[in-house]
């Protein structure tokens, strides 16, 4: 194919939902108070899934 290629623009929605997880870790951390959804045991678990997936692309 020669020529100009066509020129697309998409527009997504904002996503406020990493802007408002990382506010409500740090207001746990400044009124010292407990972590009311998931924990530290399910985040490590998140972050060996998002490894093995990353992992697993560069086979």
């Amino acid at each position: 194919a020669t020529g100009k290629p066509r020129e697309e623009i998409i527009y997504f929605d904002t996503d406020p939902s990493w802007e408002l997880e990382v506010a409500d870790f740090i207001r746990h951390i400044t009124e010292d108070s407990p972590v009311e959804s998931g924990n530290s045991e399910q985040a490590l678990k998140a972050m060996q899934l998002v490894f093995d997936i990353y992992a697993d692309d560069a086979k």
